[in-house]
């Protein structure tokens, strides 16, 4: 279940990079020289639980906003942080050590704080494509997570508190006036565990995101 996710995730990005790719070949260069941006954006998570002790899963919808600064490094590179509230989670089927089998909804608030590297494809007319990759820490804001077997909640230090993940994605940007509008489509996964009962269950968020954003220059 989680190659094929990714295997979908995967296409999904290198879709929207194939396709703004041909449609800014029969244009004229309008960029120029890249400039360090700021804004803001906001979109749309669709995320789950993966893991080895993930039987089944299925996916929750949430939001996720915050504000980004893109810093120039080269012609085609930019680092971008960026600090994001994102929901995250899903519904699992989960068997523990113990033998006991919980199906459990896990609702997830985060307070995100990415780090990605920038590579700007060379592209002609008024849009720009790129690719972007780094790794990402989370911060546990909030939860609302339930046994829907017995009815149970957890409590939120039986959450891991901080998670570490990875992100990749592309994203295309279209000059409108002085301002850039931002469309992004990303992919991620938690490296370490939501889980911090002391059982050890392998439990990890998965998400695919799209989103839309504007830049000031």
């Amino acid at each position: 279940m989680k190659i094929k996710l990714l295997a979908g995730s995967l296409i999904l990005v290198l879709n929207l990079v194939f396709i703004a790719d041909i449609h800014s070949q029969q244009k004229e260069l309008v960029f120029g020289i890249l400039e360090d941006s700021y804004g803001v954006k906001g979109g749309l998570y669709l995320s789950s639980i993966l893991g080895d002790d993930a039987e089944t899963n299925s996916f929750r919808s949430g939001i996720h906003a915050g504000i980004f600064y893109s810093k120039v490094l080269g012609d085609k590179i930019a680092l971008q942080p960026e600090l994001l509230y994102s929901k995250k989670g899903g519904e699992s089927r989960i068997r523990q050590t113990s033998g006991a089998l919980l199906i459990q909804n896990f609702e997830l608030s985060y307070l995100e704080v990415p780090l990605l590297l920038k590579y700007i494809v060379p592209t002609s007319g008024g849009s720009r494509v790129n690719l972007f990759a780094g790794p990402s820490v989370g911060f546990l804001l909030d939860q609302d997570t339930e046994n829907l077997i017995t009815g149970s909640t957890v409590t939120l230090d039986e959450l891991s508190s901080v998670e570490w993940g990875i992100l990749a994605g592309a994203g295309l940007d279209v000059r409108y006036s002085s301002k850039l509008i931002i469309i992004e489509a990303r992919v991620g996964y938690g490296l370490n565990s939501v889980d911090d009962t002391g059982q050890g269950l392998d439990l990890h968020n998965f998400f695919i995101g799209l989103s839309t954003g504007i830049g000031f220059q």
